[in-house]
């Protein structure tokens, strides 16, 4: 029997010590995942529930849907660095990179193109 991905609250990521039964959620299901998509979320100020993230998740072009400001996306992407040197126990640097390739892969658009003619197709 699978377990279920879980959402960790963005702090206890960044602030705790993960237990072994922490550690099983955020190595062998999408839990890491859906708590940093959780995550922006919350720092932009939408108020979906857990639930209705994981479903968005599953549609198309779903992350250009949703907008955070430059110094929103900045913290985001040094709050994302953080927690992995913290779960991989990797270097600054590549806890960048991978913040910035989690970013590239599920960041929300830049406020500053909103009502742009590049999301014109959100609409279809």
């Amino acid at each position: 029997m699978t377990r279920q991905s879980k959402i960790f609250d963005l702090d206890y990521l960044l602030n705790s010590d993960y237990t072994d039964d922490d550690l099983y959620y955020l190595f062998t299901t999408k839990s890491l995942t859906y708590s940093l998509i959780a995550a922006q979320f919350r720092i932009g100020g939408y108020k979906e529930s857990n639930k209705e993230i994981k479903a968005l998740v599953k549609k198309k072009h779903w992350q250009y849907r949703y907008f955070l400001n430059d110094q929103q996306i900045i913290d985001f992407e040094n709050k994302v660095a953080t927690i992995y040197m913290k779960v991989y126990q990797c270097s600054r640097g590549e806890a960048t990179a991978r913040a910035q390739m989690f970013y590239i892969q599920y960041g929300f658009s830049n406020i500053r193109i909103k009502n742009s003619k590049y999301t014109n197709y959100l609409d279809e």
